[in-house]
């Protein structure tokens, strides 16, 4: 099956463990120019690269005007929203190899809350 990955609303219909193997797939190829065999190599190396990659991104996604004025308006409900705003200030902020709305609908899935609010920094 094939997957328009520049579709935020296909995307935010992935499960986690199809999100995390495609930034496995995607960082791999970038970085090695191979990926591991198998989907459990492939989810770790996608676990192992998003939450290094949080960390980077965290500040201009939690600091961000835009982000604050959605979470304002609706906390975390406006999913494909959310996924193009954090798609674009990724790619702005940081760029990145990895396909901006699988990342951006990684984080719009584990919650703007558990990422941003001070006691999980």
């Amino acid at each position: 099956m094939k997957i328009n990955l520049n579709d935020p609303e296909l995307v935010l219909q992935l499960t986690e463990e199809q999100r995390l193997i495609l930034i496995g797939y995607s960082a791999s190829m970038s970085e090695l120019g191979a990926a591991p065999k198998g989907e459990h190599e492939l989810k770790k190396r996608g676990e192992t690269w998003f939450n290094t990659f949080i960390l980077n991104i965290k500040p201009y996604i939690c600091e961000s005007e835009r982000i604050i004025k959605l979470r304002t308006l609706v906390e975390d409900q406006n999913e494909v929203q959310l996924c193009l705003t954090i798609a674009d200030i990724i790619v702005t902020a940081v760029g990145s190899t990895i396909p901006p709305f699988v990342v951006s609908a990684q984080i719009v899935k584990i919650g703007l809350k558990n990422i941003c609010d001070d006691n999980n920094k």
